[in-house]
């Protein structure tokens, strides 16, 4: 008899546990694609400095890990300098001009960043070096430039895996060559502009919408079995445009 209480106990517990797996996976699908970050630092200091210095931050410490985020709010003009490879869920630039020099100590680095966004007035510059997003969001005025300096090497580089959406912000890439960083889909809507050029990916979709929504390229490139509605430049106000 005992033994078959503990076989019920335990076949309880399985299906408690099994329960409570399933609420966790509808959870994250709740959500979506974007990572929350359960400890969201701010940078404090207007004069710029080192990432990776806990004094920057507040609280204190350093951003680094999947489940911490970075805010960038101050009304400033400043430089991070980034020394090494840096990973977090979220970076957001709110406010300032804002510029990742990820080349500080002479060689090239990389921040890993699951959600990226400049939001309000907030502008952000890549410098030296690589910020790799799975998702992209620019809205409001806030701005992102992807900086080139005009020399060889080295120069800002931005590769986003995910969706990338331009709602009235602006992006805009510098480097006069194809960039890899279009995910599933790029869209420009209520007024926002990327200015770049734009490598379209099998399967990947570019849409620009609304009035005053513009979208300024040099080249034009298609791998794989891309649909196009429509391929030719257009003019900054047309109303609707899905490439």
């Amino acid at each position: 008899m005992g033994h078959w209480r503990n076989v019920v106990k335990s076949l309880r517990a399985e299906t408690a546990l099994r329960w409570a797996l399933l609420l966790a996976v509808v959870a994250v699908l709740a959500v979506g694609n974007r990572a929350e970050a359960q400890i969201f630092y701010s940078w404090i200091d207007p004069n710029g400095g080192s990432y990776h210095s806990n004094s920057n931050w507040s609280p204190f410490g350093v951003p680094d890990t999947l489940d911490e985020g970075a805010g960038f709010d101050l009304n400033s003009i400043y430089t991070v300098d980034f020394s090494a490879d840096v990973t977090t869920s979220e970076a957001a630039v709110s406010a300032g001009l804002v510029t990742f020099d990820l080349d500080a100590g002479g060689t090239e680095r990389t921040y890993n960043i699951a959600y990226l966004s400049a939001i309000g007035s907030g502008h952000l510059i890549i410098d030296d070096g690589t910020v790799r997003a799975g998702q992209l969001f620019v809205q409001n005025t806030g701005k992102i430039t992807i900086a080139f300096s005009g020399t060889a090497t080295p120069w800002g580089k931005l590769n986003v895996t995910g969706n990338i959406n331009i709602n009235g912000g602006s992006l805009v890439d510098e480097r006069n060559f194809f960039p890899n960083f279009l995910g599933p889909s790029l869209i420009v809507q209520n007024g926002g502009s990327y200015a770049g050029n734009l490598t379209l990916l099998a399967g990947s979709m570019a849409r620009i919408t609304g009035q005053g929504s513009s979208w300024t390229s040099r080249k034009l490139e298609a791998r794989g079995e891309t649909p196009f509605r429509a391929c030719s430049p257009f003019s900054r106000g047309e109303s609707d445009r899905e490439i």
